[in-house]
């Protein structure tokens, strides 16, 4: 946790294969198949220490394809574990039907040329309405939290990638131009709209730090705008950790 590790699996006649390097704590795992599309599978939580198997359906490389043949298609689960988490992983997919990113969300978050507090009031908006819909929902109290988590990381990376978003709005209604005009852009958020943020933001959730796109989302300094935030330290052990396994210690 805290990086991510491209890793190559040959497999043999029956399908079996082990990673080269141990896995160290919690992990989440996202593997690809190769065929007519590569395509990521749903993300999968390992435990550390347990030995686990995981299956992946061939039928992922075509998903994509029938999906645009048939608009109604539904996909199933592409991916199956034994391990520690496998009841957590058969379902933590639902959570897809509520939309939970902000950040990639195919809506806009706001207009280009949005303020600054446009920017962040369509953000908190948007963080509202996709959990008013999870803690409506009959979702399981440990896939609500977990939803909650990754809704909260995305709007904190809505926040941290701002420019590379309303760059993007830009480019969409403005198709001849090859780059953004200088000071074009004015609704990058500054400390005031971040600190708007940060005081809704569960950083206390334990599911917090295993959600995707966490490091991404963690790209400030949110400590600065509210202190229990503790992902500066947390960051800060995550490098610890990764020189220790380097052998390369210097800063205890």
């Amino acid at each position: 946790m805290g990086d991510i590790y491209p890793e190559t699996v040959e497999l043999d006649s029956l399908g079996n294969g082990t990673f080269k390097d141990v896995l160290y704590g919690t992990t989440r795992l996202s593997a690809t198949i190769s065929g007519l599309d590569k395509v990521h599978t749903s993300y999968i939580t390992l435990a550390p220490g347990v030995e686990t198997d995981i299956y992946i359906d061939p039928r992922i490389s075509v998903r994509s394809h029938m999906a645009r043949r048939d608009s109604t298609f539904a996909a199933p689960a592409y991916c199956y574990d034994n391990g520690y988490y496998s009841a957590f992983n058969r379902v933590a997919n639902e959570i897809d039907n509520y939309q939970v990113s902000i950040y990639n969300s195919r809506e806009p978050i706001a207009p280009w040329n949005c303020t600054a507090d446009e920017y962040a009031d369509s953000v908190l908006s948007k963080r509202s309405s996709i959990l008013n819909s999870i803690n409506s929902s009959e979702l399981g109290t440990t896939l609500k939290n977990y939803a909650a988590a990754q809704t909260d990381i995305s709007a904190l990376q809505a926040m941290t990638e701002a420019f590379h978003v309303l760059s993007n709005y830009y480019y969409y209604t403005h198709a001849d131009d090859m780059r953004v005009p200088k000071d074009s852009i004015k609704g990058l958020p500054g400390d005031e709209q971040y600190a708007r943020i940060a005081e809704v933001i569960d950083f206390e959730n334990p599911l917090f730090p295993i959600c995707p796109e966490y490091d991404n989302a963690i790209g400030i300094d949110w400590n600065k705008y509210k202190p229990s935030a503790m992902t500066c330290e947390f960051k800060r052990y995550v490098q610890l950790f990764q020189n220790a396994k380097r052998g390369s210690l210097t800063d205890v």
